[in-house]
């Protein structure tokens, strides 16, 4: 079994691996995670597929809130995903959070998250002033009889805070010293990871490269428009063909899904572009071959009929060559007989 903090840790991790001050932004530019860059959206959103579902009550489902819109901030933070990875961006979100709030810019999403992180920073330190609250009630509730010894450790400390003064800042001073060659310590550190990640990834994409290399390039799959949806096409097509004049464009029906709602949309691309071309000598081909099958079927029913008649002739030609030379005696309720030239009835 594995816990939750495991993925929300890793979930985070994939997001901010690599950028700085741990969080992505669209003016810093991160090497090993390139905004045209999408293979970390496909993992988040694979693995919130997976175990995404059981998020849902809890402090974990707040935490699965919060790192929606953080996800939400990584996405805007990248160029404009292609279609299939918007798709399963929107899946993802529709099979966590129906109702989810999609944030529209980048902006509005940095906005947000910078929300969250304030409204944690304070409830840390909410969490922090609660046992001094307590010493404040205790102290509130101890005997009157030693006011007199209280003044006194109040001027005794006074003196002692004004001796060591001097002191408490050399104290911070080092304590800054310290958090900078802690800092320096975790880039390095840092820097370490990255080259062994980059290091990794290259080795895969190199690996998942070569292994495609003699893999069969399936055919392109051209999927039918469905029954209950091709006649509310086929009368929108119909009515624009009608309506509007020829503008030298091709229509193409683009099938889309989103949940279990399956819609279609006429598309209309220049006659000239690659994919009209390519898909008008589809067609093309198509019906040729259509054409040859057709004639190759005609040509054996033909060369059938031909050798049925041949066949016919053949018998005939065999029987009249049987009975010559020979009487044929028809017989009255009865069948035929034949008999020899020489004899007579």
């Amino acid at each position: 079994m594995i816990e939750s903090p495991l993925i929300f840790d890793t979930l985070y991790t994939i997001v901010t691996f690599g950028h700085e001050y741990g969080r992505p932004a669209r003016e810093r530019y991160c090497p090993i995670d390139t905004p045209n860059d999408f293979f970390r959206i496909r993992l988040c959103c694979t693995l919130l597929d997976t175990c995404g579902m059981c998020f849902d009550r809890g402090s974990s489902k707040a935490k699965l809130d919060n790192f929606l819109v953080f996800f939400q901030m990584y996405v805007l933070s990248k160029s404009k995903p292609p279609m299939d990875v918007d798709f399963m961006i929107s899946d993802t979100f529709e099979m966590l959070r129906p109702q989810l709030h999609i944030i529209p810019t980048y902006e509005q999403a940095n906005e947000a998250v910078d929300r969250i992180l304030l409204e944690q920073l304070k409830n840390v330190q909410g969490t922090d002033k609660v046992p001094e609250d307590r010493m404040e009630e205790s102290g509130e509730g101890s005997d009157s009889s030693s006011a007199e010894e209280e003044e006194e450790e109040a001027n005794q400390l006074d003196d002692d805070e004004e001796d060591s003064q001097d002191e408490s800042e050399n104290a911070v001073e080092g304590d800054e010293e310290d958090v900078v060659v802690l800092k320096k310590k975790q880039e390095e550190i840092s820097r370490e990871d990255e080259e062994d990640f980059e290091r990794e990834f290259n080795k895969m994409m190199t690996d998942s490269i070569e292994s495609r290399k003699f893999e069969k390039k399936a055919a392109m799959l051209d999927v039918p428009i469905p029954m209950n949806l091709r006649g509310s096409q086929d009368r929108r097509t119909m009515a624009r063909e009608n309506n509007k004049p020829e503008t030298g464009k091709m229509a193409f029906t683009l099938l889309t899904k989103k949940g279990n709602r399956q819609q279609t949309k006429i598309m209309e691309i220049p006659s000239d572009s690659v994919l009209a071309v390519s898909t008008r000598s589809k067609q093309e081909a198509e019906r040729e071959e259509q054409k040859q099958l057709k004639q190759l079927v005609l040509n054996y029913e033909e060369r059938e009929e031909a050798a049925a008649r041949q066949a016919v002739v053949d018998e005939r030609a065999r029987l009249k060559n049987q009975t010559r030379g020979k009487k044929v005696l028809y017989i009255p309720g009865g069948g035929s007989t034949s008999s020899g030239g020489g004899g007579g009835w």
